[in-house]
């Protein structure tokens, strides 16, 4: 436990946790320990595969020193790596997910509590509590995926590793399309979008992940970043 007027820091197992702000009593999830067989988050090893699990659900609230604490967010890279793990189960306090799903190859469903205020699951994706906002596809999910025809954004990295991503159908709801939303997604050749789309996030990052996928825009063909250029170039012509 940390001193007087410091964020409140400590492991109750499987995670470590972080106090958001001082005082809050609300905390964050910053590591995932000894839990996922060979990785236990990104970059470090675990050789020790005795406390394995194939289903981590996120607690709603944990005590540390007799002081109740809730959980309310999972930070970034919290889970990269964990490459066994085949469901995650999201807590009704979880508000905020920062993070996007990498090398989770055996993912395959992420349920939400039904009391949560700010996410849901359908059919095991993960999307906001609107359903207008795909958050994370899982990785395992399968080859094909047609989008729900309400949603109106993919997310950044919402598809990222999926490697076995095929086909992927877009309702015309789309406008917005975020950035690295189809990261590592190699066997994604080509993607139909709605003339809808107003922002196209592109691809950022190593070339060995940079999908191959062709986008069919208006009559169009464009490699990823092509298009990102594009629309790009358009939102700067707005604010002129």
């Amino acid at each position: 436990m940390s001193v007087e007027n410091e964020l409140a820091k400590f492991d109750i197992y499987p995670f470590e946790y972080i106090e958001t702000e001082i005082g809050t009593k609300e905390v964050a999830i910053t590591k995932a320990k000894n839990v996922f067989g060979n990785f236990t988050f990104y970059g470090e090893r675990n050789n020790d595969n005795s406390n394995f699990k194939e289903v981590i659900k996120i607690p709603n609230q944990i005590e540390n020193n007799s002081v109740q604490y809730t959980v309310v967010k999972i930070n970034h890279s919290v889970f990269d790596h964990c490459e066994r793990l085949e469901k995650l189960i999201v807590s009704p306090s979880v508000r905020k997910i920062d993070w996007g799903f990498w090398k989770f190859f055996n993912l395959a469903s992420i349920e939400v509590d039904k009391d949560n205020p700010h996410y849901c699951s359908c059919d095991g994706v993960l999307f906001d509590k609107n359903r207008k906002t795909l958050i994370a596809y899982p990785n395992a999910k399968g080859s094909k995926y047609k989008i729900p025809d309400r949603v109106r954004k993919l997310n950044n990295k919402s598809f990222k590793g999926c490697i076995d991503l095929q086909e992927l159908t877009l309702p015309d709801t789309i406008t917005h399309i975020g950035a690295n939303a189809f990261y590592g997604c190699m066997k994604l050749k080509e993607v139909i979008l709605p003339d809808s789309l107003q922002k196209f996030g592109g691809y950022k990052g190593e070339l060995s992940y940079l999908p191959p996928t062709i986008f069919k825009y208006k009559g169009k063909d464009y490699k990823i970043n092509e298009l990102a250029e594009i629309f790009g170039n358009q939102e700067t012509r707005k604010k002129q």
